[in-house]
């Protein structure tokens, strides 16, 4: 398969896009756990999100798209779907969840007042 280097270990692309993911959604947890304790930093983390997503599209239609040779089943040993389709998906309910979160804030505290 196609292998990126990092720090001088060869870590598949399929590796890479599954432990992007995987901390999507270990920070999706974080902020659904501990709102308010994780408020403040979600902020930090969204430009981070940004380029995930920019680079990795980026990678993504050279490496997969445009290239012909290109093949793999997009499953991991476990069968988890595994590639940038899930990363992006990951990505998008991580920011519905900061949107969807605002407004049940809204609702509450628009309940609690009348």
């Amino acid at each position: 398969g196609i292998n990126a280097e990092y720090g001088g270990s060869r870590v598949s692309i399929k590796e890479d896009f599954k432990l992007q993911t995987e901390c999507v959604n270990f920070l999706s947890k974080l902020v659904s756990t501990f709102p308010k304790q994780m408020g403040d930093k979600v902020s930090s983390a969204l430009p981070t999100l940004w380029n995930l997503l920019t680079k990795n599209a980026e990678s993504h239609i050279n490496d997969v798209v445009n290239n012909a040779d290109y093949c793999d089943d997009g499953v991991d040993s476990d069968g988890s779907e595994v590639g940038f389709g899930p990363l992006v998906q990951s990505i998008f309910e991580f920011i519905q969840s900061l949107t969807e979160k605002k407004k049940v804030l809204c609702v509450d505290t628009t309940a609690w007042r009348s």
